[in-house]
């Protein structure tokens, strides 16, 4: 079945617009969800913004290696492509949509992102 763009709300393709327009600003060459989740957080009346509020958290947890995952993403259509940035992309996305408190930890073995959103919606 082949995706419809036009079938999709008025609030979804202007989220995937500006996921688009991310990844060209960024001089990516493809936009991923890594862009959709940016272009979300960036929404500031947005359902991500109400769900986000002042001190929200936000956790990527994998018991493996962001090169792991985005190996084993490969391995799957449903998640083809869908990559973890690295860590400085992450800090980056995040810090630009008002997060704080910014963790990572990387090894062989895990993949551990948190952050804590400062002020948006109350």
């Amino acid at each position: 079945m082949a995706f419809s763009f036009d079938k999709l709300t008025t609030k979804s393709q202007e989220a995937i617009s500006a996921a688009q327009s991310l990844a060209v600003k960024a001089e990516n060459p493809e936009f991923t969800p890594v862009h959709l989740l940016a272009a979300l957080l960036e929404e500031r009346d947005g359902s991500v913004q109400a769900i986000l509020k002042q001190g929200g958290k936000a956790f990527v947890l994998h018991i493996g290696s962001r090169e792991f995952i985005n190996r084993l993403h490969d391995m799957y259509k449903a998640v083809e492509g869908d990559h973890l940035p690295s860590g400085r992309g992450m800090r980056a996305i995040f810090a630009d949509a008002g997060f704080s408190a910014i963790e990572l930890d990387e090894s062989d073995a895990h993949y551990y992102f948190s952050a804590i959103k400062q002020g948006g919606a109350s």
